[in-house]
């Protein structure tokens, strides 16, 4: 974009991006297992963050992962937490429309639980887990390691080719898992 802007994201006014937190290796590796297979995309993502997710496609901030096409078996989405909306619209609409066959998302609870699109996301998720322990998310490129949230994280799993047994199963690993047993269906 020319005005410097990435969309979905918060930049630092130097085209830097403020909220580039990268996902550590067992949550990743958790949401893998509960997704049964490797990540097929990652629409909100950079290179360095692709050493650690390894999906076979993935967005950057400039590429407008929001505007791209999300077709994929298995999505992984760390959003920006500056503005999580649109990209929980994204994740829910592809469940819904069966062009993402199963998405893993982390939030952290405030986003997940307590604000306005959070009903969204709760009614089309079967299941997520509340992780045990603060996750120490790994800084970008000019962000103290003091600037993370210290919020609880959620990751929460959909999708029409989520297997709840295998997830819960695999999420039991790193949280409480909260089940829903009727609903949740796309």
């Amino acid at each position: 974009m020319t005005d410097g802007r990435l969309p979905g994201f918060e930049t630092d006014g130097a085209g830097g991006v403020r909220d580039q937190w990268y996902t550590p290796d067992y949550i990743l590796d958790a949401a893998r297992a509960a997704l049964g297979g490797e990540f097929d995309l990652d629409p909100a993502s950079c290179a360095e963050a692709q050493k650690r997710v390894r999906a076979t496609r993935w967005h950057s901030p400039a590429d407008d992962g929001l505007a791209a096409p999300w077709s994929a078996r298995r999505v992984w989405l760390n959003p920006p937490y500056s503005n999580p909306e649109p990209w929980i619209d994204r994740l829910v609409d592809g469940w819904r429309t069966g062009a993402v066959g199963s998405g893993a998302i982390i939030l952290n609870a405030t986003s997940a639980l307590g604000n306005k699109y959070s009903p969204r996301l709760l009614e089309a998720v079967p299941l997520m887990a509340t992780v045990r322990r603060r996750v120490e998310f790994i800084p970008g490129p000019g962000i103290k390691k003091a600037d993370g949230g210290r919020d609880a994280s959620v990751i929460a799993v959909g999708g029409r080719e989520l297997d709840r047994d295998v997830a819960t199963h695999e999420l039991a690993a790193v949280g409480i898992v909260w089940r829903r047993e009727s609903g949740g269906e796309l």
